[in-house]
């Protein structure tokens, strides 16, 4: 739940901090925008902000993927940090980030003009 928080909080503060680059009235502090930023800055900023997230993201859903509750209490891991740390240098970077082109694609595609991932 923490990870899924933290990614979240980087998913938006991503989305924001771009915004604010392509579109400068929304890096100002004000109650409202105006005028409102353009799709073209909604979706470039939820482009790079769903590309961040996917980079962040791997290696947690390939854990997710992989994990097997058996396996962690029978192979005598200290605690999930230990598992974690194992799984993924067994898997290595290539396991870590198999199938990313196709996960990056469709964050990126349900995150442009939302500022929330998929």
């Amino acid at each position: 739940m923490l990870a899924n928080a933290t990614v979240g909080a980087i998913l938006y503060t991503t989305y924001l901090q771009t915004l604010a680059g392509l579109h400068e009235p929304s890096g100002q502090r004000t109650k409202r925008v105006y005028p409102p930023p353009g799709f073209g800055a909604c979706f470039g900023a939820g482009f790079v902000a769903g590309s961040v997230q996917s980079i962040v993201a791997a290696p947690l859903d390939a854990l997710v993927v992989r994990f097997n509750v058996a396996e962690m209490l029978e192979g005598g891991y200290k605690s999930i940090y230990h598992y974690s740390k194992h799984k993924l240098g067994e898997i290595g970077v290539a396991g870590v980030f198999s199938g990313y082109t196709l996960s990056f694609l469709k964050v990126c595609a349900t995150n442009p003009g939302r500022g929330t991932g998929g």
